[in-house]
């Protein structure tokens, strides 16, 4: 394929199609409004920014990069309160309330 100037190769976009929880669409219409962006246009921009993080490339986003790594690492630390504590900066205190809550509502789920 030949590179006009002045202009990026094209890239095939393919589809992708799944449901997300209401809640979650309210966040995103809400987020995405803020940036003047539909709730599928942002979700797309958090998806790639998640999948380039997670791969090693650089987004260009130094806070939202720090967020998704931390989350990477975090999926890996399991439920040790003194290394999430470490992770996200707070205390170890606030970490154990936080999952006492988190199991708390997985239960209820469950039930």
């Amino acid at each position: 394929m030949r590179k006009k100037a002045g202009r990026p190769p094209t890239v095939k976009m393919k589809r992708i199609a799944f449901q997300i929880d209401e809640r979650v669409f309210r966040g995103l219409k809400k987020l995405g409004a803020e940036h003047g962006m539909m709730p599928s246009s942002y979700a797309r921009l958090l998806m790639e920014a998640a999948y380039s993080t997670r791969c090693g490339f650089n987004v260009g986003d130094v806070a939202l990069t720090t967020a998704i790594r931390r989350a990477i690492i975090l999926e890996g630390a399991g439920e040790n309160i003194n290394t999430i504590a470490e992770l996200t900066g707070l205390s170890a205190a606030t970490v154990e309330t936080a999952l006492a809550a988190w199991q708390g509502r997985h239960e209820l789920e469950a039930a």
